[in-house]
């Protein structure tokens, strides 16, 4: 059986950078209200799923913003999305 290839991370806009890192965050938030929504109501294993999803969301967030800090070094026209972020993603061989 295949398994479902990982969406790959495109070059981003400013504006695209922006809408990503507020949709994670905002899926991250709704995420995490369920787990604990679930966990209220006894079903750990469940909440436990969610809130792991829900901390890979905001992980993701993280790396985008680390990732709008230290562009600010990186040479002159250089693409938004770098190695740390494409392996972020699942694309290791992106660089």
């Amino acid at each position: 059986m295949d398994s479902v290839p990982t969406p790959k991370l495109p070059d981003l806009t400013p504006s695209q950078v922006v809408e990503l890192k507020d949709a994670l965050l905002a899926n991250a938030d709704s995420l995490l209200t369920g787990a604990i929504a679930l966990l209220e109501a006894g079903t750990v294993a469940p909440a436990r799923s969610l809130a792991i999803l829900g901390l890979e969301e905001s992980g993701k967030a993280i790396a985008i913003h680390q990732r709008q800090v230290n562009i600010g070094y990186a040479s002159e026209g250089a693409s938004f999305v770098d190695g740390h972020l494409a392996k972020t993603w699942g694309d290791p061989g992106r660089s």
